[in-house]
């Protein structure tokens, strides 16, 4: 009898644990959020700070994130989300986790939380030479037509100025702006100054514009993610790698190793 329920028990044993072991099989483990790849886009058309190379994000802002989230362990995934306004909103319906590289302004911080900054960025007032005019401030640009891209900000005081008081086109590749001042079809082209002199040495234009001296504005950089995404919570950390990592002799060397990237200059 002893022995009887000693054999029932055993065998009752043995049947829980099969139970068990079959749950665990046919019940998937909970996917952990950081396992799945924090996905990058950035400007397609911004170098050296981001641009997109045989559908390959790089830049300067590509080399920061990707530097910090090694750093952190954490996987990610470069993709190429198109042109810039598709990029941002991407990142608004959660289709993307970070834009690697964008100006701060109040309607993109309803939808994006950002990180410290981690470069300066000067915008200036390209022009055809021999067309220079007097510019000290905005003012000076009342009246006059000018260009820039699809998408792009200045920070909310020059968008707002622009687009009260002047013409403005907007194109989708920068090659058209340049083109626009040798046309004479506008008057300004308004552009970063790092990107700006990039992409008019790649054009073949750096002898045929220039800046104004006078900056129209000098925004910050930023690294940004969606508020949908699921790692907001790292900005701590990526802030604080930003504060201890991210220096200016660090910046200098990753403009280099870009240009000659986009260029393909050695």
């Amino acid at each position: 009898m002893i022995t009887r329920i000693h054999v029932n028990n055993r065998v009752n044993s043995l049947f829980t644990l099969f139970i068990c072991l079959t749950c665990q099989a046919i019940v998937p483990k909970a996917v952990s959020a950081e396992s799945i790849p924090l996905v990058i886009s950035c400007h397609p058309d911004y170098p050296p700070v981001m641009f997109v190379k045989g559908q390959q994000p790089m830049g300067i802002a590509i080399d920061v994130a990707t530097e910090i989230l090694g750093h952190l362990k954490v996987p990610f995934e470069l993709v190429s989300a198109g042109q810039w306004n598709r990029v941002q909103q991407s990142a608004r319906l959660g289709k993307i986790d970070m834009i690697a590289g964008i100006y701060h302004n109040s309607e993109r911080a309803e939808y994006l939380d950002y990180t410290l900054p981690f470069m300066e960025d000067p915008t200036v007032i390209f022009v055809w030479r021999g067309k220079e005019f007097p510019f000290s401030s905005l003012k000076d640009l009342t009246g006059k037509n000018g260009t820039s891209n699809l998408g792009e900000s200045f920070g909310s005081e020059v968008d707002q100025f622009l687009e009260n008081n002047v013409k403005m086109q907007r194109v989708v590749k920068n090659e058209m702006n340049f083109r626009l001042l040798e046309l004479g079809r506008v008057d300004f082209f308004i552009f970063g100054l790092y990107p700006g002199r990039t992409q008019a040495l790649q054009y073949g234009y750096s002898d045929k514009i220039k800046p104004l001296a006078k900056p129209a504005t000098t925004e910050n950089f930023y690294l940004a993610l969606s508020k949908k995404s699921s790692y907001t919570h790292l900005i701590p950390k990526i802030n604080n790698y930003i504060k201890q990592h991210i220096t200016a002799t660090k910046i200098r060397k990753f403009n280099e190793s870009n240009l000659k990237k986009y260029t393909g200059k050695q």
